[in-house]
């Protein structure tokens, strides 16, 4: 049972739901169309070398998570002092902002520090974990981190799963 409503009466957890959402699909949303977007940025800064080009495709998506691994606790702490819902308003607004700027990338340079930037604002988790600690009783908050990993892996790996390619589907890799 949650201890806190909203203001119109009824529960946060469904925005909470979708912020942690966005949370975990901002890192793989890109990676279909990252590979060529990469490439054709590295490709006209001269990087030819098609080992190089893919070794900039990783660097551009360990810079998400990397930022992430290092803002998430400076926005939890943040959220302490100014409040969860600014921060999260602040994560989901940053990261709309650099998808548009990464996108709108013309080097390699600018897509890097976009796609940095995009971690840093949306490192979430740990502001609406400590949100859900914040409204819930006891019960509840002690077991919903776990059931939310749980949820967003299966969701995670069920949306790598259809986005595989399609001639590697059915085919056992040991």
């Amino acid at each position: 049972m949650l201890g806190h409503m909203g203001a119109t009466g009824r529960s946060p957890m469904g925005i909470l739901f979708l912020v942690v959402l966005v949370d975990m699909l901002g890192l793989t949303l890109v990676i279909p169309f990252l590979t060529y977007f990469v490439q054709d940025l590295a490709s006209a800064e001269g990087i030819v070398d098609r080992g190089s080009r893919d070794f900039w495709v990783g660097v551009v998506i360990a810079t998400y998570s990397l930022a992430q691994f290092i803002f998430t606790p400076i926005l939890g702490s943040l959220s302490d002092r100014l409040g969860r819902r600014p921060v999260l308003m602040f994560g989901l607004l940053s990261n709309s902002v650099f998808f548009i700027v990464f996108g709108l990338s013309g080097s390699l340079a600018m897509a890097l520090i976009a796609r940095f930037l995009a971690g840093a604002g949306n490192g979430n988790i740990a502001v609406t974990r400590a949100y859900i600690g914040d409204i819930s009783e006891p019960p509840i908050s002690s077991s919903m981190p776990i059931f939310q990993h749980d949820v967003f892996d299966s969701v995670h790996t069920s949306v790598q799963e259809v986005a595989r390619e399609p001639t590697s589907r059915g085919k056992v890799r040991l």
